[in-house]
């Protein structure tokens, strides 16, 4: 079942997570495992109410499993009645488990959301956030990481790329930080009849690891030096590599999607081994991304999203990445602003293909109705029509959202101010 879903098949992952629950006896432990499995396939799918009751029978059939808990509240709109509240409140405070009272913690903080009282939330989002185990983000290290991108991927490093270019479909970067409607752009872009949306792949990183492997290897220099040293045909046959391993992922038409958040990083990667990529940098209003990324438990990754001022940090560390490939790669990623695509809907994605060369298919704005299986938080929410609850959620909580506004910086809070009040 896992392996099906890590390869986009859900259909199958479901399936086989069926097959196996069909094996064991109801009062065996593992059958919540396999429900938590039942409902992230389910959810994925766009099946609702076999999602929910997939994830109720993992919390009955495993007390203190906080992920089915957080699975209900992973749905976004989900109504937990009073009883549910009481039992998540009992986990969330219980210190035997802290990765299961985290999850718990986040799914109490979304319940009080869904009923408005924000305060709360914020208590038991915060909460959540301190307890996560695991965790091992260092700011200055980051900091130290981000100045180094920019020092070492200059013009000249970027100058020469892959010659003769990959052969295959083209593929289309849709990157930035998590929850700033990389879904939503996503969903768009696969209800053309051209592109397909596979998920957040991890090809590209893992194909750096091996560049980076291979430079030291073969000219004893540390990577991204290295990059200078293969000849053009030696990056085209990275960039083959790259389209080659993703064709699990895809079917037949000639652009595909990958939608990982981190590849902002890889900007000058995709310039040099992939000429032909389409790159589309997703952005949103730092404190209403801030905001949702704090509120969200993340399966793996992302450890800066669990401490305001660590978000601030990686804001400001991708603002200053993004800002460096537009002076020395001008032109070569398309900025796309959820405000934009939430109040211009039409213009702003009209706009978007004209950049990518495509003609607009009416199909796009009417993406809700695709019904492509999702695999990410955002998945209930591109499921429906645009909306604009998701801009400025972070204002009945300004006081409490202080450190974050305060780490962000004037700069940044004046950048964003001049943008929205356009």
């Amino acid at each position: 079942s896992r392996i099906q879903g890590h390869i986009g098949r859900h259909d199958l992952s479901l399936e086989a997570a069926e097959k196996s629950a069909a094996c064991l006896d109801t009062t065996d432990t593992e059958l919540g495992k396999i429900d938590l499995l039942r409902g992230h396939a389910l959810k994925i799918l766009g099946r609702r109410a076999e999602s929910e009751a997939a994830y109720q029978a993992c919390i009955k059939h495993t007390p203190g499993n906080g992920a089915g808990w957080w699975g209900l509240a992973d749905l976004k709109n989900y109504e937990f009645t009073a009883n549910e509240i009481s039992s998540m409140q009992s986990l969330a405070e219980s210190a035997d488990d802290p990765a299961q009272s985290c999850q718990a913690a986040f799914a109490l903080g979304k319940a009080f959301e869904n009923q408005g009282d924000m305060v709360a939330a914020f208590k038991w989002y915060k909460h959540a956030n301190n307890i996560r185990p695991n965790t091992s983000f260092n700011a200055e290290k980051h900091k130290a990481f981000v100045k180094s991108l920019s020092a070492n991927f200059k013009e000249a490093l970027l100058s020469a790329q892959a010659v003769d270019l990959p052969k295959g479909p083209t593929p289309i970067f849709i990157l930035g930080l998590p929850r700033s409607g990389s879904t939503l752009i996503e969903q768009i872009l696969a209800s053309h009849s051209e592109i397909e949306g596979t998920m957040e792949l991890t090809t590209l990183p893992k194909l750096e690891r091996r560049i980076s492997i291979q430079g030291g290897r073969q000219f004893k220099e540390k990577y991204p030096h290295s990059l200078k040293r293969f000849t053009a045909n030696e990056l085209a046959h990275f960039g083959q590599a790259y389209i080659d391993e993703t064709a699990i992922y895809r079917t037949d038409k000639p652009y595909f999607i990958d939608k990982l958040p981190p590849n902002y990083e890889r900007v000058g990667l995709i310039h040099k081994i992939l000429p032909q990529a389409i790159i589309i940098d997703a952005r949103r209003n730092p404190l209403d991304c801030g905001y949702s990324c704090y509120r969200q438990h993340f399966a793996a990754g992302h450890e800066w999203s669990y401490s305001l001022e660590d978000i601030a940090t990686c804001y400001n560390g991708y603002l200053d990445i993004m800002d460096h490939w537009d002076r020395v790669l001008p032109g070569k990623v398309t900025c796309v602003q959820y405000e934009d695509m939430i109040r211009n809907t039409e213009k702003t994605v009209k706009n978007l293909f004209k950049r990518m060369g495509l003609d607009f298919e009416e199909n796009c704005l009417r993406f809700f109705e695709n019904k492509r299986a999702v695999r990410t938080a955002s998945s209930e929410q591109v499921r429906q029509p645009i909306y604009t609850k998701g801009m400025e959620q972070w204002k009945p909580l300004e006081k409490q959202l202080t450190p974050l506004i305060e780490s962000l910086g004037d700069k940044t809070m004046k950048r964003f101010e001049e943008f929205l009040a356009k």
